[in-house]
């Protein structure tokens, strides 16, 4: 898999630790945040904030 950006606050270390297969990178980016306006549509269709759930362990 070749990574293009990572979120922010995550590393290539962790993204390592959690896949199960090599990766490889080159002129990685950090992605950018979220528009207010995507953010809205996230709350308003997943307002338990059930996106984060597999995410809250880490």
């Amino acid at each position: 898999m070749l990574l293009h950006s990572i979120h922010p606050g995550a590393d290539i270390e962790t993204i390592a630790n959690h896949t199960g297969f090599p990766i490889r990178y080159i002129n990685l980016q950090r992605t950018p945040p979220p528009t207010q306006a995507e953010m809205a549509a996230l709350q308003h269709i997943d307002p338990g904030d059930l996106r984060n759930i597999e995410f809250r362990s880490l």
